[in-house]
């Protein structure tokens, strides 16, 4: 009888890692589909989003109490709320509220059915032959040094940063080209990206989701601004030149970070003295003025 709860305990526990793995799943869907300017999907996936969201609550209420109350956008969940530019805004942020708060709950139901405690005997095991294997071959001590520093660079890959609110808070092999230094003015922050590229160029020692945001003040008319991250493109137009610091436009993409060398590639269609002049006495290859460069690492 203990075999078999311990059997169905063990099933529901894979059944909620895999209806959380799935949500995940269509939320990195939903995503790309944002990314690519693809509104009829991302409304579409977004619609099936809050439903299977409110269903994994449930289970996982089933096997703990909620302790703390869920993000608001979960219960209001509304996917056709908005026009696309709103909604390109702001469901992501919405989409990480929701999956943080599952992620928490799913730990708890975890712990709850025991998956915890079966999960560690199964590593213990592991875990005393692989220590026997290396104890053999190489010896505990350099296997253990091996294991730390695998720790440390997987560590390594986990980062949010902000070229412009905090420039000298980057990775170790985070490089940048085509920036200007942060300024300041009237309570105003930004970098000025130069054409005819700005480049941001990152080592990972996992593979990652990479978000990157982007938020300018646009001084050039008809502008065109194509993004490259690791090969995936998206092109940002900005048709009006916008008053300074004033109607400032966003932009974001999400990609796969690959271990090794990662690059981000940012190319416009014109900038001062090529194309347009708006700073005429200044030779300068003024762009965009950014007040918001971030790059942000999920684990897949």
């Amino acid at each position: 009888m203990k075999h078999e709860r311990e059997t169905a305990r063990a099933r529901l526990a894979e059944t909620v890692k895999a209806d959380f793995a799935a949500l995940a799943r269509l939320r990195a869907a939903l995503e790309d589909a944002l990314d690519a300017g693809d509104m009829a999907a991302a409304r579409d996936m977004a619609g099936r989003f809050g439903p299977k969201a409110q269903h994994l609550r449930r289970m996982l209420a089933a096997q703990a109490p909620e302790t703390t109350p869920p993000p608001e956008v979960l219960d209001a969940w509304n996917a056709q709320a908005g026009d696309d530019r709103a909604l390109r805004l702001t469901l992501p942020d919405r989409l990480q509220a929701v999956m943080s708060w599952l992620g928490r709950r799913r730990r708890a139901a975890l712990a709850a059915l025991g998956d915890g405690p079966r999960r560690a005997r199964r590593l213990a095991r592991l875990a005393a032959g692989l220590a026997l294997a290396v104890c053999l071959v190489v010896g505990g001590r350099h296997a253990w040094l091996a294991h730390a520093k695998r720790l440390e660079l997987a560590a390594r890959s986990d980062f949010a940063v902000d070229l412009v609110a905090a420039p000298e808070a980057l990775p170790r092999d985070f490089k940048t080209a085509g920036l200007l230094a942060v300024e300041r003015d009237g309570g105003h922050v930004w970098r000025w990206g130069l054409g005819p590229q700005t480049a941001l160029a990152f080592v990972l020692y996992e593979p990652r989701r990479v978000r990157l945001t982007l938020r300018c003040s646009n001084p050039v008319p008809g502008q065109t601004i194509a993004v490259t991250a690791n090969g995936k493109q998206a092109v940002w137009e900005l048709p009006e030149a916008r008053p300074w610091m004033a109607g400032l436009d966003d932009f974001s993409l999400t990609f796969d970070g690959v271990v090794g060398l990662n690059s981000v590639v940012i190319d416009y269609r014109r900038f001062n003295q090529a194309g347009v002049a708006f700073a005429p006495a200044d030779p300068t290859n003024y762009a965009a003025a950014f007040t918001a460069i971030t790059l942000t690492t999920q684990r897949p």
